[in-house]
């Protein structure tokens, strides 16, 4: 249980608050039992976990159970949850280059910035509003080229502001 002195939980956002950690400089509490870190739109669970919570809905985006050059990818969202394990193999950089790549700007951008697998299993944009809303619309495909084959698309938000947190924590959970 939070001691004395200590943030209430409340404030960032958690149900349960048994351990206070420290990560990149924020305070935020954890809970015990799953090992979750949330700060503002960005959580590391144990960094076997790297999460953008959007900040408008409760809408999640995981990247979990990395095992060398695969990782799932999991959309929560609403009464939907979908995952699908993807490749890490992209045509032009790491997920994790592309989300330092977007840190990078200050101010808003004009266009798309995209990312995706080889196979397309998982695309990734990026853009970003005058007032600094970034959006990510993703999308996940199971089954390529089957007769089964489903897709889901999700958008969420972000803020420009949490973009360098998001490019540390991505490059955390894929390279730590």
């Amino acid at each position: 249980m939070p001691k004395a002195g200590d943030l209430p939980f409340a404030v960032l956002g958690l149900r349960y608050c048994w351990r206070r950690l420290r990560c990149y400089g924020a305070v935020a509490y954890a809970d015990q039992k799953a090992k979750v870190l949330s700060m503002g739109s960005i959580s590391l669970e144990s960094c076997e976990v790297f999460a953008i919570h959007s900040s408008s809905s409760s809408r999640v985006l995981r990247f979990l159970d990395r095992k060398g050059d695969s990782f799932i990818v999991e959309i929560e969202s609403f009464n939907v949850t979908a995952r699908q394990s993807v490749s890490a193999f992209a045509v032009y950089e790491d997920l994790p280059g592309w989300m330092e790549d977007l840190a990078t700007h200050k101010i808003p951008w004009v266009d798309s910035k995209d990312w995706a697998t080889l196979e397309g299993d998982f695309i990734i944009s990026a853009t970003c509003g005058s007032s600094g809303l970034v959006v990510f619309n993703v999308s996940l495909r199971g089954c390529p080229g089957g007769a089964e084959e489903w897709r889901v698309s999700v958008g969420l938000s972000s803020e420009l502001g949490q973009l360098q947190n998001l490019a540390r924590a991505a490059r955390q959970f894929f390279e730590g």
